[in-house]
């Protein structure tokens, strides 16, 4: 359960920096350089929407639905930035119906801490007890 926690983590990690290098985009020498450059203090709400549509064959058609809110927390710090990601809430459904999932109740009491360093990489990540 811990790698599933961990791997969920990184790409809501991937797509935030996604999110936020974009706003700090500059042309280099007919290229185009991206940075990392989020500013201090930020806060937002970051939901997520995962839909995976399986065809089951003589089962018929599967369609599972997960949908997470985080709040996203940035923090300037001398080193680079604190990112701390708070789970508000998250559901999973299939064919419409909730799936009672003992996964969702340790994802959503997982409050990580990223320590990054000046260029967005993640140095140190707290949490995962």
């Amino acid at each position: 359960m811990k790698l599933a926690s961990r791997c969920t983590k990184f790409w809501l990690l991937a797509l935030l920096m996604v999110i936020l290098s974009s706003n700090a985009i500059s042309e280099e020498k007919g290229g185009i350089k991206f940075s990392f450059a989020p500013g201090d203090r930020i806060s937002f709400m970051q939901r997520l929407t995962t839909t995976k549509d399986k065809d089951m064959a003589d089962k018929g058609r599967q369609l599972d639905e997960s949908i997470s809110t985080t709040k996203i927390t940035m923090t300037k710090t001398k080193t680079g930035w604190d990112l701390l990601a708070e789970p508000q809430s998250i559901s999973m459904t299939r064919n419409g119906k909730n799936i009672d999932n003992p996964m969702l109740s340790l994802l959503s009491s997982a409050v990580i801490k990223y320590k990054l360093d000046s260029d967005g990489n993640i140095v140190d990540v707290e949490g995962y007890g």
